[in-house]
């Protein structure tokens, strides 16, 4: 992370991060070098630049928070989002059309320096409305408040801290609920999170099956339409019926 800050100071990032793709290891990396050297990171939803009827929202975005940089995890599929940025580009798969390999980022900077000038009142974040009334807002996340909710949870629900939680989660990063709640949850308490590639959708609900057959998480977060897709495990059999075992064992708290 602190090797990620360097290589973001060195080449001179001093605006917004756009993230245009979902959640990743590499999208952690990214967010939690930003952050700590007091850089502001923009997750957006991943369909805004997938779907080419969506790209008015990825261009609605680039105008508002004018980013100094933009990542997203393939050049190729994401190149016609990209394109809108006008921005220099960063990807963990490059296919030469200009973006800068993610795994090449490096440089030379004082990180302590810049680390040393975050406090609570710094910027980590905009999260972006979801636009359904009005157009989207970009809505500032402090330091203070992130780590303020995690006190919280703490002193509410002490079991977090008596036993490190293990997330198996879809929710999106660009969400307060996923990005913050959950994520940062993981982080303070020493626990550990598997990104599930799947979501509560007809197509990709099996993925979700699989992930949670492979690790038996201690903390379940959803959307009602996610635990109603678990509920039905229980009139399944076959596939779906390994959740259910899961879940009777235990592994949903």
């Amino acid at each position: 992370m602190r090797a990620l800050s360097a290589a973001l100071l060195a080449r001179g990032v001093d605006g917004p991060i756009l993230i245009l793709s979902g959640n990743s290891v590499d999208h952690a990396l990214l967010a939690l070098a930003a952050q700590y050297v007091g850089l502001v990171t923009v997750p957006v939803a991943e369909q805004y630049s997938l779907i080419p009827a969506a790209h008015g929202r990825v261009q609605y975005g680039v105008d508002l928070v004018k980013p100094a940089l933009v990542y997203a995890a393939d050049e190729a599929a994401y190149g016609p989002a990209l394109a809108l940025c006008g921005c220099p580009a960063v990807c963990s798969v490059v296919d030469g059309s200009g973006a800068v390999a993610f795994d090449t980022l490096d440089g030379v900077a004082d990180v302590d320096a810049a680390h040393a000038a975050v406090g609570p009142e710094t910027v980590a974040k905009l999260l972006l409305t979801s636009g359904s009334t009005s157009d989207p807002k970009a809505v500032e996340t402090t330091h203070g408040m992130m780590t303020t909710n995690q006190a919280q949870i703490r002193d509410g629900l002490p079991f977090v801290a008596a036993r490190p939680p293990v997330l198996v989660d879809w929710l999106p990063w660009n969400h307060v609920f996923g990005g913050s709640h959950n994520f940062n949850l993981v982080l303070a308490n020493g626990g550990a999170l598997y990104i599930d590639d799947g979501k509560p959708l007809p197509d990709l609900f099996p993925r979700t099956v699989e992930n949670l057959g492979n690790v038996s998480g201690t903390i379940s977060f959803n959307v009602p339409v996610g635990f109603a897709q678990v509920r039905r495990c229980r009139r399944r059999r076959g596939a779906y019926w390994s959740v259910w075992r899961w879940i009777r064992r235990g592994g949903c708290r």
